[in-house]
């Protein structure tokens, strides 16, 4: 008996076949996107080399980089009692201005302590599980690995470092009050690969919510039963917060075209950013 009589043909031609809920990827590119998405087999893969100028037009990155440059410059940073940065450097790093916080700026909240600012919080986590920095007896200090890096100038190697942390390590529902199962975060390279396939043009971004139903309809599952707001409209919204606020503008990966007015019935709409291209590749199909 041959190596292929034992080959389950049907399975292998259906893996490699193009599905239409995929948008035109087969299984095992799908399968590449959940589980290995900074391989060279997947469909959609970080640039090796990111220029300084994209870079610069990353606001969650240039926020994490003032911090590191801030510890290299004054030392360690002591920490508050529950483990936090201190108001000062809170402080500090929100004047720079690469991204403000709406609440803030419109009074609706003071700016006191660290997480009184959620990109900070999830910043300060993702930097301390992925080991670019090391807190030790209430102060915070950057690892060895990280100053080499520094030391290099390697701006690249520290963004892949704090990217895929964030996308495979930090817990992106810790900023808010969604499920606690990683709706959107799980797939997170096929909401890339949609952004590819359409961001050319504005969409809404429940566009993008339903693709990602589509392709993962059990995610639903993450989501109770409830009487007044159905399971979907809790999806959509858990996905814009956390896929498209916390990850793609944070990221600088999309252009915001239209953004309604807080408590209107409008829905956001937006494109994919000029530094997209330039930080992803993506296998068109």
């Amino acid at each position: 008996m041959g190596i292929e009589d034992g080959l389950d043909f049907n399975s292998l031609e259906r893996n490699n076949y193009p599905q239409e809920d995929f948008m035109g990827l087969t299984h095992n590119e799908m399968d590449a996107l959940l589980y290995q998405p900074f391989d060279e087999k997947s469909p959609v893969r970080l640039k090796e080399q990111i220029a300084d100028d994209v870079l610069d037009k990353i606001p969650i990155f240039r926020i994490t980089e003032a911090l590191f440059e801030i510890i290299r410059q004054e030392g360690p940073i002591k920490l508050t009692k529950t483990g936090a940065l201190p108001r000062k450097i809170v402080t500090e790093l929100y004047d720079l201005g690469y991204v403000k916080d709406f609440l803030i700026e419109n009074g609706y909240r003071s700016l006191l302590k660290q997480d009184d600012w959620n990109i900070l919080s999830s910043i300060k986590v993702t930097i301390e599980i992925s080991f670019m920095v090391r807190k030790a007896k209430g102060v915070l200090n950057l690892t060895k690995k990280t100053q080499a890096i520094m030391a290099q100038n390697d701006r690249s190697g520290l963004f892949h470092l704090f990217f895929k942390a964030y996308t495979s390590e930090f817990n992106w529902g810790y900023n808010d009050s969604y499920t606690p199962f990683p709706f959107s975060q799980i797939g997170w390279a096929y909401s890339i690969y949609l952004l590819s396939m359409f961001g050319e043009k504005k969409e809404i971004t429940d566009f993008y919510a339903e693709k990602y139903l589509t392709a993962f309809p059990f995610m639903l599952e993450c989501f109770s039963e409830n009487l007044y707001v159905p399971r979907e409209i809790q999806a959509f919204g858990c996905y814009n917060t956390r896929l498209v606020d916390r990850f793609l503008d944070w990221f600088g990966l999309i252009s915001i075209t239209e953004k309604p007015e807080i408590f209107s019935n409008e829905e956001t709409k937006i494109m994919k950013s000029l530094i997209f291209d330039r930080v992803f590749d993506v296998d068109e199909v």
